[in-house]
């Protein structure tokens, strides 16, 4: 995480003589779409991509294990059933 961050600093520096959190909101929003589309990201961009793509999914990971994530998904838990064994194939 460390390392994600020091890399959009280093970015910001280089492009705006500004660390991240410095720029304005015009700024941060061109930083991160040069690296929130894997596929459309120059090679240049790996580092930055690899930290974006990490923090979207633990983002996602903690909201879909949350109280209200779950319920979004509509995840009902486990319930007895009535077990009729395995069925069969034809």
């Amino acid at each position: 995480m460390r390392g994600g961050l020091r890399w959009l600093d280093v970015e910001s520096v280089n492009r705006f003589d500004k660390d991240f959190i410095g720029c304005s909101a015009q700024q941060q929003k061109a930083v991160l779409g040069d690296i929130a589309y894997p596929m459309q990201a120059k090679p240049s961009m790996q580092p930055g991509v690899a930290f974006f793509k990490k923090m979207r999914d633990l983002t996602a990971i903690g909201f879909f294990t949350s109280k209200i994530g779950i319920s979004e998904l509509g995840y009902k838990g486990n319930a007895p059933g009535n077990w009729e064994g395995v069925p069969w194939m034809c």
